[in-house]
């Protein structure tokens, strides 16, 4: 509207409300350039369980003085109230968005290109990486038998211009293949509307530093050695955040529980997260739904505790 947007593309397959993307507080692939809900939300209203209409934050940048009552609404999945109001800051809608297509042989030489990429002076606002499964899924075609690299860019017509050009030119000089994608913006709303769609009966997801993530997706590929040409995973490289997805085929073998039980210890050892998005229910029972590190979940009971006693808003 008037040139203004709110840069958010959390999971959606186009039935996601402000107030559920605020609860959840899910960003997308675009948060590496632009920041997650908690960063745009400014003030909000909440309903608390014992009915009190409480006022957090402002209608301004900078306007907290004390505690920021808003990240701790943000993202708490409406156990601690209902979020009725919310004050959002926008930014300007970029001139142009492109991006860019790179395959290699391996996840390794995919990985160090990604990194090499970013010390230097490109400026991506998405950094994704895909199996070659779920890029199929997403109709990219590639000849490659390694994970896909999307990298997109915004911002000015020149500037993206230049970007791209430039990227091509390196990733050339690497021996990696790299295109231009024709449909951007289809693209990227596919991305976000994976963990939606019907097929995929087992979903979790790990969030690490991005500095963890190598060593994520070799333990990856080391436990799920005899799904590795199915798995479809999605990694978040700027944002550390590692998704994946099971078909029902896949899922029926609940073998794959000691290698999630593997991956979650690796995610909470560095002080990360590992979540079940989506699970059958056998598997939902042997494994927690949630798992933090042991310090943050009793904080969160404390916190819980304080705005809701009654437990009127249950997890």
């Amino acid at each position: 509207h008037k040139g203004q947007w709110l840069p958010l593309d959390p999971p959606d397959d186009g039935s996601a409300t402000l107030g559920g993307v605020a609860a959840t507080g899910l960003g997308g692939a675009q948060s590496f350039g632009y920041g997650t809900p908690r960063q745009f939300v400014l003030g909000m209203k909440v309903v608390l369980g014992d009915g009190r209409i409480i006022k957090a934050g402002g209608g301004v940048v900078k306007n907290v003085a004390g505690y920021d009552l808003c990240k701790l609404f943000v993202g708490s999945y409406g156990t601690l109230g209902l979020i009725t109001e919310l004050t959002v800051k926008l930014r300007p809608v970029p001139e142009s968005q492109a991006t860019l297509i790179v395959s290699g042989k391996t996840t390794d030489i995919v990985l160090r290109a990604a990194r090499a990429l970013l010390s230097k002076q490109f400026f991506p606002v998405a950094l994704e990486l895909l199996s070659q499964p779920l890029a199929g899924r997403l109709g990219i075609d590639s000849r490659s038998t390694g994970p896909i690299l999307l990298i997109r860019f915004a911002g000015s017509g020149a500037m993206v211009a230049a970007q791209l050009e430039s990227a091509r030119e390196w990733f050339s000089g690497e021996k990696l293949v790299a295109a231009t994608c024709a449909e951007d913006a289809r693209l990227w709303q596919t991305l976000a509307a994976l963990p939606y769609r019907p097929e995929h009966q087992l979903i979790w997801r790990a969030g690490v530093k991005p500095s963890e993530m190598p060593a994520l997706l070799l333990a990856l590929e080391q436990h799920f050695a005899s799904e590795r040409q199915d798995l479809m995973w999605q990694a978040s490289l700027g944002a550390g955040r590692l998704r994946v997805f099971y078909d029902e085929a896949i899922t029926e073998a609940v073998s794959a529980r000691p290698a999630l039980e593997t991956i979650r210890s690796m995610a909470r050892a560095t002080g990360g997260s590992f979540v079940m998005e989506k699970a059958p229910e056998q598997i939902q029972r042997e494994l927690d739904a949630t798992s933090n590190a042991a310090s943050l979940s009793k904080l969160t009971s404390r916190v819980k505790q304080q705005l809701d006693p009654a437990g009127t808003f249950r997890p």
